[in-house]
């Protein structure tokens, strides 16, 4: 194997993930370790990173660290700052957080903002890396996309740079409805009903999103809902919301999602109509942070 000239790393809340490129940007090694960001912020971040790491990063010193995601958030291991949209890999690089670790230079990349036009902000952290590598992937210069979640994004790709984007918290609404209000106070279970979660979807696209929540309460009450699919129905209604902000585009959707939230996201979307393409979340990390160290293995070459 050849010597690595650079080292990317993703630490999210289950896992941290770090890739050894070659001077090309070629992946040449790969690292995973089952540590969650947590336990860097209980146990001291640069102790457990260097325990994790351990012969990984060894070799040339002149080898630059590249980190993405939470671990530059106000409680993570060395706080990155917010970049003002539109997004580049060049535009990340000059506003990387640079330290020294283990003997490398170190960089965290910084998380996106953008504001509305009232001038209220919205942040992303970590997502604009994943951004970054859509349009190569899918060979699409102009889209939106829809990335599910606890905190759902939209965002829109310009000319292949992150140029907007709106937060949804439709993961969050959905436990604090369904586990503490009187909205989904009725439910009883989880399980899953694709027809309850269709009806949800349907309407929660027509509605106001306060209107079309109650619906999952007063539907149980006079018998049109089951207590058991009220969860199903609850959770059509905030999606459905969220997925009719991507109707009448004049540009391609994607939705960067894998396995339930994939399934349930492309559910509603066929639903309400809406052409979309798939794209796994971890191969576009991957494929976002190598564009970046290639951006900066280019510029100090």
């Amino acid at each position: 194997m050849s010597e690595p000239a650079a080292f990317n790393f993703h630490w999210g809340n289950t896992e941290l993930r770090g890739w050894a490129l070659g001077s090309d940007g070629d992946i040449i090694d790969a690292f995973t370790a089952p540590t969650p960001l947590e336990e860097g912020r209980n146990k001291g971040f640069s102790d457990v990173l260097a325990h994790c790491l351990g012969e990984f990063v060894t070799g040339q010193k002149s080898a630059p660290l590249l980190f993405a995601g939470m671990v530059g958030a106000v409680n993570g291991w060395h706080p990155a700052p917010y970049s003002n949209c539109p997004i580049t890999p060049e535009k990340l690089l000059s506003q990387a957080k640079r330290f020294e670790f283990l003997g490398h230079p170190t960089l965290i990349l910084p998380g996106a903002t953008c504001a509305d036009s009232l001038g209220n902000a919205d942040i992303m952290r970590g997502e604009e890396v994943q951004l970054l590598a859509v349009s190569q992937l899918l060979g699409l210069q102009n889209l939106t996309v829809s990335i599910p979640g606890r905190h759902c994004k939209h965002a829109t790709l310009s000319d292949g740079a992150l140029t907007s984007f709106q937060s949804f918290v439709t993961g969050e609404l959905f436990d604090l409805l369904l586990g503490n209000s009187l909205v989904g106070a009725l439910a009883t279970g989880t399980a899953f009903s694709a027809a309850a979660f269709s009806d949800g979807v349907q309407h929660g696209a027509r509605q106001p999103l306060a209107t079309a929540v109650f619906a999952s309460r007063a539907n149980t009450l006079t018998g049109r809902l089951a207590a058991e699919d009220v969860a199903s129905f609850l959770s059509g209604v905030l999606i459905g919301h969220e997925a009719a902000q991507l109707r009448g585009l004049d540009h391609p959707v994607a939705l960067m999602a894998t396995g339930l939230l994939a399934e349930r996201h492309g559910l509603a979307y066929e639903v309400l109509g809406i052409p979309y393409q798939t794209i796994d979340a971890k191969i576009c990390m991957r494929a976002g942070l190598q564009r970046v160290a290639r951006c900066m293995l280019d510029s100090n070459a």
